[in-house]
């Protein structure tokens, strides 16, 4: 799935959740929409969630670790 033209989404974040899954966030500025899929080594997606109203957090810094 082509989520930054279908839906106006950019890679807002991801981890490893697990050795053998990816976890990534798909959000849009635009719309507030976000997807969150889980991918396998084998390339195998499932999309976990959807929802509205997606809000970036502000980076934030341990106290007197500068930025």
């Amino acid at each position: 799935m082509n989520t930054s033209k279908r839906y106006c989404e950019h890679l807002a974040g991801g981890g490893l959740q697990s050795a053998q899954q990816l976890l990534e966030i798909w959000a849009s500025d635009q719309t507030g929409g976000f997807t969150v899929f889980v991918i396998r080594p084998d390339g195998l997606s499932c999309v976990i969630a959807t929802g509205q109203n997606w809000q970036d957090a502000a980076p934030t810094h341990p106290e007197g670790v500068a930025g």
